[in-house]
């Protein structure tokens, strides 16, 4: 992964390009079920700052909750989440006990 990352910078691609094209790509699937409410959990680096943004793009489609059990870390995580708390979503650091229709992993990436 760190290698095809490293490929798109020298193509002139920059991290938060990348970033927004990661989120658009699971947007487009996501809205094409018929979904009312998802829970995104975010990690608190780079995979977590994708989520945080696919989150962004739902706002107007679905009902979004965001967790972030470990809050926001790096400096992308920062920055998506300042523009979703623009954006008026919904987030917390602590679970919201309810059901969702679906649940989206932005915890884990390469790193």
């Amino acid at each position: 992964v760190y290698s095809l990352d490293k490929e798109c910078y020298s193509q002139g691609l920059n991290e938060y390009i990348l970033m927004e094209n990661a989120a658009r790509a699971i947007y487009e699937e996501i809205i094409k079920k018929d979904f009312k409410s998802i829970c995104i959990i975010a990690g608190s680096g780079n995979n977590g700052a994708d989520g945080i943004a696919l989150a962004r793009m739902l706002l107007n489609r679905v009902k979004v909750f965001l967790f972030l059990p470990m809050g926001v870390k790096s400096e992308m995580a920062k920055f998506q989440f300042n523009v979703y708390k623009n954006y008026g979503g919904e987030y917390s650091n602590t679970p919201k006990i309810e059901e969702y229709d679906c649940y989206v992993d932005a915890i884990f990436g390469s790193g």
